[in-house]
């Protein structure tokens, strides 16, 4: 008979060691986050957040592509595609909390504050009719891009979706410049000399200026590790022929804008990609010179001291160059006359054309051709402080992300952060000569900088770079 055995006394265990940012009961990580144990929020995780997220793609791709434009030159009608996915896009913003996140954010505060100080010159302005129309229909149609990016872009999943489609946004406007851009009178490509009326971007600065905020998107697209190469390389033909409908437009600033990309590029290249930046892209430039037309080139050329003909090309540029001047120095003059409040939004080409009649002059009526005073003079001082603050803080918050996941190792979020800040380079140098001080890309750009870094920064908290046993800290 056997007999009994005694009993063990259990063995007591050690729990398992938690990486002190994980959570013992946390929800399932989302799948689209590759990072393991990646903890999401309760927002990244509701419908419809999910829902509003993708009308809000739906809506930022149709106005990055221009695509009510494109349709209405296609078909003849107005199809209102906006009015089918903005308002689900602002409505689950407002269910899901995206405006009070999107609050979180001292980029996202800067701008509101520019806004307010917009309202507030609007009783002061020299037109208030005027003014009131472009306060009014800047938030309806402007600001609210603001809120919707900041406020729904939640993981380094949705970044990369939002880009992706940016990416495909260009690929159409490209198409589009391909289909419809026309030499002007001038010979200058523009969509106003095709058959699309009234496009935002028709003018050659403007299409040139667009160009460059969209074509980074496309190259980031078009590089990422595991593209078929029958995606790859026609994106990358995309991009010289966008870069060639550059040098088409005779842009000056676009040219300087295409100059500071590559610096910049250069500059966040490893020492095998400086080389091949460096070497490669001035190659290119000189065969693209060598085949640009007469007339583009010598307006071109007047950026670095050309000879000036008359009746040319030249002579054109010239006196462009002298309005333009003429113009900021207006612009600067009516800054320091009504530093606070300014003249009021959108009124600066009619303010200064009734000036320059009550001296006996002509006046230009036309734009300031530069967003900075622009915003000066029609808005004040302090909004452009404001304005540009938030512009410049959101570059900043993306390079952050950048130096954290240039610790990491993070070569996609990198690659990300490039192209971001090349967008950004190339459109801020662009819009310096232009008058884009209430487009609805500039709240964008900010909005998708504060997001970057809120989900990259969150992303990297739970990213062990190969080799190491925790995160890197932020």
């Amino acid at each position: 008979m056997l007999s009994a055995q005694p009993m063990r006394a259990p063995v007591a265990t050690q729990p398992a060691k938690l990486n002190p940012i994980f959570q013992p009961n946390a929800p399932k990580p989302v799948p689209t986050e590759d990072v393991p144990g990646y903890v999401p929020t309760k927002g990244e995780l509701d419908p419809t957040r999910v829902l509003a997220f993708k009308c809000a793609i739906a809506m930022l791709f149709t106005r990055m592509s221009v695509l009510p434009e494109l349709t209405a030159t296609i078909t003849g009608v107005n199809l209102y595609l906006l009015d089918l996915v903005a308002p689900p896009a602002i409505i689950g913003c407002i269910m899901t909390g995206g405006f009070g996140r999107a609050f979180e954010r001292t980029e996202v505060i800067l701008w509101s504050l520019f806004y307010l100080v917009m309202c507030i010159d609007v009783p002061f302005s020299s037109w208030v009719g005027l003014s009131f129309n472009r306060a009014t229909g800047y938030v309806r149609t402007d600001l609210i891009c603001l809120y919707i990016v900041a406020g729904l872009v939640l993981g380094w999943s949705d970044v990369q979706k939002l880009f992706k489609w940016l990416a495909w946004s260009g690929v159409l406007v490209i198409f589009m410049v391909f289909r419809y851009a026309k030499p002007d009178n001038e010979g200058r490509l523009s969509l106003d000399g095709g058959d699309i009326v009234d496009s935002t971007i028709g003018n050659s600065n403007d299409l040139a200026g667009h160009l460059m905020l969209v074509m980074p998107f496309i190259g980031w697209y078009a590089m990422e590790p595991g593209r078929h190469f029958m995606i790859r390389y026609p994106l990358l033909g995309l991009i010289a022929y966008g870069v060639w409908c550059n040098l088409l437009t005779s842009s000056r600033g676009a040219l300087v804008a295409m100059g500071l990309v590559v610096i910049f590029l250069a500059m966040r290249g490893s020492a095998a990609h400086k080389v091949g930046v460096l070497v490669g892209i001035p190659v290119i430039a000189a065969v693209m010179l060598a085949v640009l037309p007469t007339d583009n080139l010598v307006r071109l050329g007047t950026l670095f001291g050309g000879p000036v003909v008359k009746g040319t090309a030249s002579e054109e540029a010239e006196e462009s160059s002298a309005s333009r001047q003429y113009l900021v120095e207006q612009s600067i003059k009516f800054t320091l006359e009504n530093p606070l409040f300014g003249i009021g939004p959108g009124n600066f080409s009619n303010y200064e054309g009734l000036m320059a009649q009550a001296k006996g002059e002509h006046g230009n009526w036309h734009e300031t051709h530069n967003t900075w005073t622009q915003i000066s003079s029609e808005c004040g001082i302090f909004a452009l402080v404001f304005f540009a603050s938030a512009m410049f803080m959101a570059f900043a918050a993306v390079n952050r992300l950048y130096r954290r996941a240039l610790r990491a190792g993070h070569e996609q979020m990198i690659r990300t952060c490039v192209a971001y800040q090349a967008s950004m380079v190339g459109y801020m140098t662009c819009i310096t000569f232009l008058a884009c001080g209430y487009r609805f890309t500039l709240p964008v750009m900010v909005g998708l900088g504060t997001a970057m870094n809120y989900a990259g920064m969150r992303y990297l908290d739970y990213y062990i770079p190969p080799g190491a046993t925790r995160p890197v800290p932020r």
